[in-house]
């Protein structure tokens, strides 16, 4: 024999007597099949077969119609001629007869613990299913070929792909971790079936996951995976269209494992079908994404970018980004696509591993229903990263990241976006804000903890009050998070912005331009006309206000500052906590806090009359946090009236610790929105 496989015939009955010989010789793994029975399939002309040179039959297939299906009773090939291709020129021979009839599937049985069923994954069966076999403890796999794309196949379950959803086929990774436990990865697979995607998003799987889960050394592993299975739409494709592109896509990925080659086929099968999206977790396919588009037509995406472009198609405006009072920043909602392998490494801490991040950024993604995955970008440059989801009916909030990138404003940054995550929270009226172990980088503890924050076995929490309360109930209440005894002024302090209702204070009315609240509070964030924002000073959690040197002895810390902003729709826009005042000459002012105030050296020039004003007055200030509503003049002056108090906003002014109490109480009022 020279090794190439000859050409199959048809056999008839005057085969009859070799192809008997042949089956006598291999009847230990061929089903019994009485001598009557094997002409009537030669007398149907059911059976092909391989001659040699001098005429003798090597290799016969014996097989039968039904109604759906042909069915492949016996492939036996002489021990003497295996490995010279004669099963796979009869399967081919098989093909272009099935094709003739119109039939389009072919099945046949095969016990599990027999040679053959290695051969036939090779030969394009795929395992659809088991049963017992004749033999106590022996299974018999159910292999399925599939020629056509016919109609009306109801035993493979294929489904036509929808044109109102966005189609895609699951690899067996993805489909694995749809069933398993609770590591990162499996969460993020997860996001696939999440409930907001059930009208918008059908997942497929090809016929080559059931060879997948057929290489399982568990049977009770496989017989759950092939249920699972079951449950899962089937893609139609087209077999000749998918040998030439499993042909092409050899050409350009590995193809040395089992596991490697069904990948390959399973790529093959969605470019062959109408299908164009391939869902996977293998980096090799994914860093291969745009060859393998440009080969074959299909997207290969992770699970997180999935989900990310369905959620954009049907939130469209929540990716536009809301801008921060003109100063270049945009918070807008995070999809994978800002997030390229080498952007990670902007947000890691010294020697921290780059899978944690990942972690943790691909799993938030993954849930866009449940987590805001946001970016801070600086002039459409990604400069920091939050993930934040309201918990418990929005009792607290929970944080999976905050982040900012390196770069010269890294300390600045970051602290901003753990604040950002606490002004969510009053905004929310969430009383907590809960930070799990990695969500900040490792060099970032430090300014946790300078904003309150209090680590715990779950990460880092912080009370976020935005009620009255006594004094007992905040100690009480920090005590719970793991804080030690407290003076009134650090419990206020630990859960601001809270308002102490029994410990007497300074409470203070500050009037401020509003041009530098625009800057300070960001204010009427949609607008761009008044006066842009310094940046650092709008990132900042500590700030100053210059002002001329009047009321200096009323103008003292410790105290709450309330922000009244003047002008036609004035009002109470924010509280502040006072911490310093300093007095001294206008360029030592600015020279020493220039980088913290809201005006620039020609304000202050102005503001000093041209250099006759000789000393002006610096409060620094930090816990700074907008009201939910604008406490407009026409209230202010009702609440004074209550108090029988006089209402001062042309200049700073004392009121009294029960007016001070009735302005918050209004001011976070949950009836209010948010300016």
């Amino acid at each position: 024999m020279s090794g190439e496989a000859e050409t199959p015939e048809v056999l008839s009955l005057t085969d009859l007597d070799a192809v008997e010989a042949l089956r006598e010789c291999n009847n230990g793994t061929l089903g019994f099949l009485a001598k009557r029975a094997l002409a009537q399939y030669l007398e149907s002309a059911g059976g092909l077969g391989v001659k040699n040179e001098d005429g003798y039959l090597v290799a016969y297939l014996l097989f039968g119609e039904a109604k759906s299906h042909i069915r492949i009773i016996h492939l036996c090939v002489a021990d003497h001629a295996r490995g010279e291709g004669h099963a796979a020129a009869l399967i081919d021979a098989l093909k272009h007869e099935v094709k003739r009839r119109r039939i389009g599937v072919v099945r046949l049985n095969c016990r599990r613990d027999y040679a053959a069923h290695e051969m036939w994954p090779k030969l394009g069966f795929v395992p659809l299913d088991v049963k017992p076999a004749k033999t106590p403890g022996r299974e018999l796999v159910q292999w399925y070929l599939v020629l056509e794309e016919l109609q009306n196949q109801g035993d493979l379950f294929y489904v036509e792909t929808m044109e109102d959803r966005t189609n895609a086929v699951i690899d067996a990774q993805v489909f694995f971790d749809l069933h398993g436990g609770d590591s990162s990865q499996t969460v993020v697979s997860k996001g696939l079936q999440a409930d907001f995607l059930s009208d918008m998003l059908q997942l497929f799987i090809t016929d080559e996951m059931f060879l997948e889960i057929d290489r399982s050394e568990s049977p009770t592993q496989r017989e759950t995976s092939r249920k699972d299975a079951h449950s899962f739409a089937r893609v139609k494709h087209d077999p000749d269209k998918a040998d030439e592109f499993e042909h092409k896509l050899r050409n350009i990925l590995p193809s040395r494992t089992p596991s490697q080659i069904s990948d390959i086929r399973q790529l093959a099968k969605t470019a062959a079908s109408s299908v164009d999206t391939f869902v996977t977790h293998d980096r090799k396919l994914l860093g291969a994404a745009v060859n393998i588009q440009e080969f074959v037509g299909v997207q290969v995406l992770d699970p997180t970018q999935l989900v990310g472009q369905v959620h954009k198609l049907a939130n469209r405006d929540s990716y536009v980004g809301t801008p921060l009072s003109g100063a270049g920043l945009v918070w807008r909602r995070l999809s994978r696509d800002d997030f390229p392998c080498q952007k990670v490494n902007e947000f890691l801490g010294p020697q921290e591993k780059k899978v944690h991040f990942e972690n943790l950024l691909n799993e938030s993604l993954a849930q866009p229903e449940e987590w805001h995955t946001q970016g801070l970008f600086v002039d459409e440059k990604l400069v920091a990263v939050r993930a934040f989801q309201f918990k418990v009916q929005g009792r607290f909030i929970e944080v999976s990241l905050c982040r900012s990138a390196h770069g010269p404003e890294r300390e600045l940054l970051t602290r901003f976006v753990i604040a950002s995550v606490l002004y969510e929270a009053v905004g929310r009226h969430c009383e907590e804000v809960r930070l799990r172990p990695r969500s900040v980088a490792p060099d970032a503890v430090d300014e946790l903890m300078d904003l309150g924050f209090i680590e715990s076995r779950n990460g880092y929490i912080r009370l976020c009050l935005t009620n009255v309360v006594p004094f007992s109930e905040a100690q009480r209440r920090l005590q719970d998070i793991g804080h030690g005894d407290l003076v009134p002024e650090d419990a206020e302090t630990y859960c601001s912005p809270a308002a102490l209702s029994d410990v007497h204070g300074r409470y203070l009315l500050v009037p401020i331009k509003p041009g530098y609240a625009q800057q300070i509070f960001d204010l009427n964030r949609a607008r761009e006309d008044l006066i842009g924002s310094d940046r650092s000073i709008l990132l900042r959690w500590t700030n100053v206000y210059f002002r001329r040197k009047s009321h200096h002895r009323l103008l003292t810390p410790p105290a709450r500052i309330l922000w009244y902003v003047s002008g036609q729709d004035g009002g109470i826009v924010a509280v502040s906590r006072l911490d310093e005042v300093k007095i001294g000459s206008p360029k030592d002012m600015f020279r020493k806090h220039r980088r913290l105030g809201a005006l620039r050296w020609s304000d202050i020039y102005q503001m000093c009359r041209g250099g006759k004003i000789q000393e002006i007055m610096v409060l620094q200030f930090s816990h700074t946090y907008l009201f939910n509503k604008v406490v407009r003049l026409d209230e202010l002056r009702k609440l004074h009236a209550e108090h029988s108090a006089k209402l001062v906003v042309q200049s700073p002014a004392k009121v009294s610790r029960n007016l001070f109490l009735d302005i918050f109480r209004s001011g976070f009022s949950k009836s209010g929105s948010v300016p």
